[in-house]
């Protein structure tokens, strides 16, 4: 269960995978999707969200494992499938699966995608090397938009977020080190004549 900022209740139910969102001063209520009770079944948690645009069901499934992240980012634990939904009754937009990341709620009702950020080490010629993960996703599509892994000089603990949509940026900022996302420019294509 969750509200929007306009007070507006959205309820899942646990038992036919229904999504019904609820009018706070009519009580009217509209049915949103079902998020399939095969996947529901094999649940470990469910997350409800929502931005401006759409509903959001995350549904985990077994225990996500544990990587490196502020306490001082809200985000949540995610492995297993996310579901968009049109909060006026069209249905499920699209569906995906995100294995062992973190969802980071920072501005997450601004953004256009869904981001994702994990930290963690690995055994490199008898040196442990840090590494970050980002992950975006559109909201309009559930397409990944970004997927890249950075090798870093410290430990991944983000201490800091910063959105800026007029400069178009996003900084994840950890100890001594900053991982600076930013828009650029689709490059114009020639256009491909068609064959006579």
């Amino acid at each position: 269960m969750c509200r929007d900022r306009d007070g507006t209740l959205f309820i899942l139910s646990p038992t036919d995978g229904e999504l019904v969102a609820v009018n706070p001063i009519t009580g009217h209520l509209t049915k949103l999707g079902v998020i399939p009770p095969e996947v529901l079944n094999h649940r470990s948690e469910v997350f409800l969200f929502t931005d401006h645009e759409r509903v959001y069901t995350l549904v985990n499934s077994g225990r996500p494992e544990l990587s490196y992240l502020s306490s001082e980012l809200s985000a949540i634990a995610v492995n297993g499938d996310l579901y968009a939904l049109d909060p006026n009754g069209d249905g499920i937009l699209w569906q995906t699966e995100v294995p062992q990341q973190r969802l980071i709620f920072e501005s997450l009702a601004h953004m256009p995608f869904l981001l994702f950020a994990k930290g963690g080490q690995e055994r490199i010629a008898n040196q442990t090397a840090w590494h970050v993960t980002v992950m975006a996703l559109d909201k309009r599509s559930g397409k990944p938009m970004i997927n890249e892994q950075r090798f870093v000089r410290t430990s991944p603990m983000f201490r800091d977020f910063i959105f800026d949509p007029g400069r178009q940026i996003i900084e994840l900022a950890f100890y001594s080190e900053r991982l600076r996302l930013a828009a650029r420019p689709r490059e114009n294509v020639a256009p491909v004549e068609a064959p006579r």
